[in-house]
């Protein structure tokens, strides 16, 4: 017993005034969940001896919450509204807005999805589509409004395609190199063996030796 009243009388007053002030102090921070923020305001209410603790709680939701549309609620409803109907709209509004996000987040990756189909498919379709003498892409090569019919290339001089579709370097490099493979194969094909040539050269060097 005299060491409680020992406690009692060394330990730090309380002040209520102090207390009320931090409890003034705090707000919803972003992404805090509502009833999260509700029990730091309560935590702290008990030490601040409010006489109408309800009353107290609904001012400093309505001054300190995140969110503007329970605000415009609670201010629209006047005193209609008690303590455990705006806890009950604070938590719909953020259910509402949760699956909102949701909604938005999934319609803008399909829209992002669709955009990147449309951009493939229009390419798709202009490669197809594009002609070979012009480059243009909303005729065939052999379209008598093509621009490029009976015009002369100003690179191999040919008729009927501009220069920027010119193929002649292609069609040079493929000729060059389908030479190259035709040559090295006749060359393996004819080339004799190394064997077959040292014996050659041994049956000239004894018939040589057998004349001297």
């Amino acid at each position: 017993m005299a060491i409680k009243k020992l406690d009692e009388y060394f330990a730090p007053k309380q002040s209520k005034r102090f207390e009320r002030h931090v409890f003034r102090l705090i707000k919803q921070e972003e992404n805090e969940k509502f009833e999260k923020f509700v029990v730091r305001l309560r935590q702290q209410a008990a030490k601040c001896q409010f006489v109408d603790l309800d009353d107290q709680l609904l001012d400093q939701i309505t001054d300190r919450c995140s969110s503007e549309e329970l605000r415009k609620k609670i201010l629209k409803n006047g005193d209609k509204m008690t303590l455990e109907d705006v806890i009950a709209e604070a938590n719909a509004l953020e259910i509402i807005n949760r699956q909102l996000g949701d909604f938005i987040q999934k319609q803008n990756r399909n829209q992002d999805v669709n955009q990147v189909e449309s951009s493939s498919k229009n390419k798709n379709q202009r490669r197809k589509r594009e002609c070979f003498r012009c480059g243009g892409w909303n005729h065939l090569a052999y379209d008598e409004k093509c621009p490029a019919r009976g015009k002369k290339c100003t690179k191999c001089e040919r008729i009927g395609h501009f220069k920027l579709q010119c193929k002649t370097n292609l069609l040079k490099r493929k000729r060059t190199e389908d030479t190259k493979q035709t040559l090295n194969k006749d060359t393996k094909k004819f080339k004799r063996p190394r064997k077959d040539t040292d014996n050659i050269d041994e049956q000239k060097k004894s018939n040589s030796d057998k004349k001297t």
